[in-house]
């Protein structure tokens, strides 16, 4: 894979529930493969800001999520965390990009 120098992005997706979920995102329209970064409880997309840089030199194309309720992207208005609604935000996600080749990458603080 060839090297790039991308600077990231500051972007918004519609999630379900049509939450605005912020992002930043290096190499948009990329041949390479995707990458999808989930941060874990009580971060943000900024979790990643180092990584993601690196990946997108190396010519990935790099999505850093604000997960619901974190960081910039909205709050359920309902209070509605549960496993299956952050699931289905985080997959609208990857549903915006012509990418058929995804990686998703979390990090969590547990053991």
């Amino acid at each position: 894979m060839s090297t790039t120098g991308s600077e990231s992005q500051t972007v918004k997706f519609r999630g379900s529930e049509e939450l605005v979920l912020v992002a930043d995102e290096w190499n948009q329209g990329s041949s390479g493969p995707s990458v999808l970064m989930l941060h874990g409880g009580g971060q943000n997309r900024f979790s990643w800001k180092n990584t993601g840089q690196v990946l997108a030199d190396e010519g990935f194309h790099v999505i850093a999520l604000d997960s619901r309720g974190h960081g910039d992207s909205d709050r359920s208005p309902d209070g509605n965390y549960t496993v299956d609604a952050l699931c289905s935000t985080t997959a609208s996600v990857s549903a915006h990009s012509a990418s058929t080749r995804w990686l998703w990458w979390s990090r969590s603080g547990g053991r």
